[in-house]
């Protein structure tokens, strides 16, 4: 297969599109969320157009927008999860501000925070601006203190005053007699991360870079900062960022800097540190999301490959100078290619290291990027360095094996190589995947409804196969041994054989047993008359004996079934009894039928094994059967026991007011948790319970989505309920009271509920901005516990921060009042 016939050429009108732009300066989004993706250019402009944010549908220009600066960058990202899917946001960056755009119109700017100026700086122009010194001689000191100071913390005003020539430069202080305003920090490129999911359409957050080494996140939801760290222990300045993982769990920021080094940003660091340094200058890198290893093209004509560690594994030296590299997913091949476009007009494909493909452009490219567009999943975006569009669709039957490639493989290889045999898309496919796709949140819920009924009914049938004893094969563990009987003869007694069969060739089973479950276990006949019993607990050996006496005159001690020892009273025993008698703990008292009492000791060396009653035993069994070698009663040792006795209701009182003092400290340290709700993972009983929520909308009325887990893989859960705990004067909720129905081993549901935010006459306005001035307290609190029929408290609880009330959203009377409330001399303009 020849490599151009991989790939469809979509014809593209070059008389009316002359881009100019940089890679980060390129983003594909579904603008309209009609699964239409489109792709957005940041251009510089020619000549006297100035910079404009175009949207092209497919090869088409539809719009453009007039953008007050130079673009740094352009990304696109989604602020919330609701269903239906909300508007995308594209974010443009420019010197030291980002834009935000709803719908093409802007609605938020987000502005980088000042720099203090340095001291020596303003004490050099605090002479500068006094006439005194507007002379050539006088101002040469003065310029050269400013050289003296690095330049890359210099303001502007004094970058400018620096590059002119002496007359300049006093012409210059005439026409600016002011100090420089505070410094403001640029941003050199931005990028986005994702929140809580790698799903397509989840919530991101900015990420921006800036001169400094700053690596700065955004907040989704406010655009107020989230964190901020410095990409390196030492001044680095950052040339491109690519963004890995997840915010909530663990990401990485792998950063190119001009200082020929690549550095990286974890969760929870500081500052960066540097992962490896090129031997000349980078052009572009990329991350391959699969093993995190990190693909770099630099000036010196090379392609390298470096671990996530920072250990290089490869190198390639290119034919020619490169020029842009993107990545090349292919998801139905299970490949991701990387492609290198270099100066000679060839874009090259690889496989790691194996060239898979070639491209020809009769241009220098520019730009190059892959992804979705329109409904088209494989395209290549080119632009070339004359302002052309290029655009390559990746043709459903193209494969990137070796073999095709023109390398050599074995058999097996070329046949495990070979694509999967797709049909074409028609157009009854497209329509089910878009209404798939549309409909995905309906199909999943009833594919759970109909998972939970597969469970209950194989966990009825499991149920009624252990009432009716059916399992004569066995399972789990123990699946390879089978029982069967067999009955033989025609009564009263019967010849019942127990067959046990192994139909496992490779293990042996030992430790077996088997049990007849029947109303009498055993039966003894005695050889005269019993008149008495009585047990006879032995606690230093372990046994429990059962003292027979019959009208023989033998008392007769049972293990069981076995008898352990005989004892022979010269009359017929009437009554008997056995237990401490003074302090002897172990005395068998006898009454006999003429009226004499006989009291028996029993010796503290006494056994009642099987070989001292007579029984052959083997030596682990009487191994087994010895006492305890318990040391005798010392004087000591009978004054304490004694003492004991006599103050044994002062030493249960003194253990009682401990157990008290333990109890209130545990009851303490529950309802501290309880007050915190810190406990959104169930402990104990119902360990197997996790409890999440999540809050979409801009308000005043959020969804709330409840998020119950069962993390169990055995049990079933059943009689649970939700309720809801607030400040009603705060918020308002549609469904305070939701019960839970069974909830399967290993399942999870989802339960949204409306809670609105109400606001009184006297609120202030601080309150809406409550993530940056703190002003929201107990406010923004919403409490939800789990509770469970039978139990007094709560299985778990959780405490949910609810976000502040766009104050766009608001009513306008609402905000009249709000703004009067503020400002009593506050009237409305007319």
């Amino acid at each position: 297969m020849g490599s151009m016939t991989r790939w469809l050429d979509v014809e593209v009108g070059t008389d009316d599109i002359d881009l100019n732009t940089l890679p980060q300066n390129l983003a594909l989004l579904d603008l309209q969320n009609d699964n239409e993706f489109k792709l957005l250019v940041g251009d510089f402009g020619r000549g006297e157009d100035g910079p404009k944010l175009k949207v092209f549908k497919g090869a088409m220009q539809i719009s453009d927008t007039v953008l007050p600066d130079l673009p740094l960058g352009v990304v696109g990202f989604y602020i919330s999860e609701t269903i239906p899917r909300s508007i995308p946001i594209v974010a443009v960056a420019y010197s030291s501000c980002v834009f935000m755009y709803r719908n093409m119109k802007l609605f938020y700017k987000y502005y980088l925070p000042a720099t203090e100026l340095s001291m020596c700086e303003m004490e050099v122009w605090k002479q500068l601006i006094n006439p005194v010194y507007h002379s050539a001689d006088a101002i040469k000191p003065l310029i050269e203190s400013l050289k003296a100071i690095p330049l890359n913390t210099l303001t502007v005003q004094s970058q400018n005053l620096l590059s002119l020539s002496p007359e300049q430069q006093l012409e210059y202080l005439e026409n600016n007699p002011e100090l420089p305003s505070k410094m403001n920090t640029e941003i050199v490129c931005i990028s986005t991360l994702k929140m809580h999911s790698i799903e397509k359409y989840s919530v991101s957050c900015v990420v921006v870079a800036t001169e400094d080494g700053d690596v700065i996140l955004l907040d989704p939801q406010t655009f107020s900062l989230l964190s901020q760290a410095k990409i390196c222990g030492v001044k680095k300045t950052p040339y491109q960022m690519v963004t890995t993982g997840l915010y909530s769990v663990d990401y990485r920021i792998t950063i190119a800097t001009r200082e020929k080094s690549v550095c990286v940003l974890k969760r929870d660091w500081p500052e960066g540190r540097i992962l490896f340094t090129t031997d000349d200058h980078i052009i572009a890198i990329e991350v391959v999301t699969a093993d995190s290893s990190v693909m770099v093209i630099c000036a010196d004509n090379t392609m390298a490959c470096y671990s996530k560690k920072g250990k290089k594994l490869w190198c390639l030296t290119l034919e020619h100078r490169p020029v842009a590299m993107t990545l090349v997913p292919v998801l139905h091949l299970g490949v991701t290619l990387t492609g290198v476009a270099l100066a000679s007009g060839h874009v090259h494909l690889y496989d790691g290291k194996a060239r898979r493909d070639t491209v020809f452009v009769r241009d220098v490219v520019s730009v190059m990027k892959f992804g979705q567009l329109g409904q088209e999943e494989h395209v290549l975006i080119i632009i070339t360095g004359s302002g052309n569009l290029m655009l390559k669709i990746l043709k459903r039957t193209a494969e990137f094996s070796g073999d095709s490639a023109g390398v050599e493989l074995s058999a097996g290889a070329a046949a495990r190589g070979r694509p999967w045999l797709i049909p074409k898309k028609s157009k009854l496919f497209l329509e089910q995947a878009v209404r798939e796709r549309e409909n995905a949140g309906l199909m999943h819920e009833t594919f759970q409804h109909e998972l939970n009924r597969l469970r209950l009914l194989a966990a009825k049938t499991l149920q009624e196969a252990h009432l009716k004893s059916d399992n004569s094969v066995g399972t789990g563990r123990m699946e390879s041994l089978r029982l069967t009987a067999e009955v033989e003869g025609l009564g009263p007694v019967f010849r019942v054989t127990l067959i046990i069969e192994n139909n496992s060739k490779e293990k042996a089973v030992i430790g077996l047993s088997i049990l007849f479950h029947g109303k009498k276990l055993w039966c003894l006949t005695l050889e005269h008359r019993p008149v008495a019993m009585t047990l006879v607990p032995v606690l230093h050996l372990g046994v429990t004996l059962t003292g027979v006496a019959l009208a023989s005159g033998h008392v007769h001690l049972y293990d069981g079934k076995a008898r352990r020892d005989t004892v022979f009273v010269r009359d017929v025993v009437s009554v008997m009894k056995f237990g401490q008698l003074g302090q002897e703990e172990h005395v068998l008292i006898i009454i006999t039928g003429s009226g004499n009492l006989m009291l028996k000791i029993l010796k503290r060396t006494a056994e009642f094994s099987g070989d001292s009653a007579g029984v052959e035993l083997s030596a682990g069994a009487a191994a087994r059967g010895r006492p305890w070698l318990i040391p005798k009663k010392s004087k000591l040792f009978l004054e304490q026991a004694v003492r004991e006795r006599e103050n044994a209701g002062l030493m249960h009182e003194t253990f009682q007011h401990e157990l008290n003092r333990l109890r209130l400290l545990a009851a303490k340290t529950l309802q501290e948790a309880h007050l915190k709700s810190d406990n959104s993972v169930g402990t104990g009983r119902m360990e197997s319970l996790r409890l999440t929520a999540e809050v979409e909308g801009l308000g005043p009325v959020f969804r709330v989505t409840l998020i119950i887990e069962n993390n169990s893989k055995e049990k079933a859960v059943i009689g649970l309920s939700i309720l809801f705990h607030v400040h009603t004067l705060n918020y308002k909720v549609s469904n305070p009271y939701i019960k839970v129905p069974l909830l399967s081993p290993g399942g999870k549901l989802k339960f949204p509920t409306k809670i609105e935010e109400v606001f009184d006459e006297n609120i202030s306005p601080d309150v809406l901005f409550r993530p940056v001035t703190g002003q929201g307290g107990e406010r923004s609190l919403v409490k939800v516990l789990l509770l469970k029929e039978g139990r007094k408290t709560p299985v778990l609880a959780a405490t949910v921060q609810m976000p502040p009330t766009d104050p766009m959203m608001l009513p306008f009377d609402k905000m009249q009042e709000i703004a009067a409330n503020d400002d009593p001399n506050w009237r409305i303009k007319t």
